[in-house]
């Protein structure tokens, strides 16, 4: 089978480049990490595609890592060229996972594209999925001498290209903080803190923490009696890297609201 046939037929496909790699396959460890990596990142897809997204650790039931599953339809030689499809053949779940790997591949290309702090909208999930395009720059001049890696589905013919640049640029972004759309958030106050103006607030997806100029503090802390409910305007804001916080994190504009408890 030649490749252009595999590119038509697979839902997407991973390529590696590196001199050794004309004549041999990758090693099997960077094959897994990268696999597993792409695995992980349609899971995360999935999970914040819901609406409004779970919280906590993304923990997927089996039926529903089932039908996102992928499987390798066929390896090609000449740079070691991996063809990915659905590990269930049923049209229904095929359509699933289609439009996750899309939407997994546009969130890789905010990375590729350096465009991580450009698209307020998308934060939540590239944020999320920073852990395993970390993983997969490592595999460049790692072990099998890989000197860049290619990503790409069927309807995008141009693929991602995951080189030494790239590597550099999301080793040089970790911990930074993006930045969500504005918004306005409601929630009743359960603590203040003074040394960081802070505050939390008990919403109905969870607890949030907010960031407050000093103003904004004093305004909360003097104004507020008991646990009232709060309104603000701002931005959720994420991390680079972490995982598994215990609040949301958010960035207040302004106040909207104070209704005593």
């Amino acid at each position: 089978m030649n490749n252009e046939k595999l590119q038509d037929e697979s839902l997407l496909w991973v390529r590696f480049y590196g001199p050794e790699l004309e004549t041999k396959s990758v090693p099997i460890y960077e094959l897994g990490q990268t696999l597993v990596a792409l695995q992980t990142i349609i899971h995360k897809v999935y999970w914040h595609t819901q609406e409004p997204p779970p919280k906590g650790r993304i923990e997927l039931p089996r039926d529903l890592r089932n039908e996102l599953a992928l499987r390798i339809k066929e390896r090609q030689t000449g740079s070691d060229w991996y063809g990915l499809v659905p590990f269930l053949s049923d049209p229904y779940v095929v359509g699933i996972i289609s439009s996750m790997v899309a939407t997994a591949v546009t969130a890789l290309g905010q990375y590729v594209y350096r465009q991580i702090k450009s698209n307020s909208r998308n934060a939540p999930m590239t944020s999320a999925i920073y852990n395993q395009v970390n993983i997969i720059v490592d595999r460049i001049n790692n072990t099998g001498g890989i000197t860049k890696i290619e990503v790409s589905i069927p309807s995008e013919p141009k693929p991602l290209v995951f080189d030494k640049s790239v590597q550099q640029y999301v080793r040089e972004i970790r911990s930074e903080p993006i930045y969500g759309e504005t918004t306005e958030i409601e929630g009743q106050l359960t603590s203040l803190d003074v040394r960081f103006s802070t505050g939390l607030i008990r919403t109905r997806p969870g607890q949030v923490r907010l960031h407050l100029s000093p103003e904004d503090f004093n305004q909360i802390r003097y104004q507020s009696q008991g646990a009232p409910t709060i309104k603000v305007g701002g931005r959720h804001w994420y991390v680079l890297g972490r995982e598994g916080g215990r609040y949301d994190e958010f960035e207040v504009s302004k106040i909207l609201d104070i209704q005593p408890e």
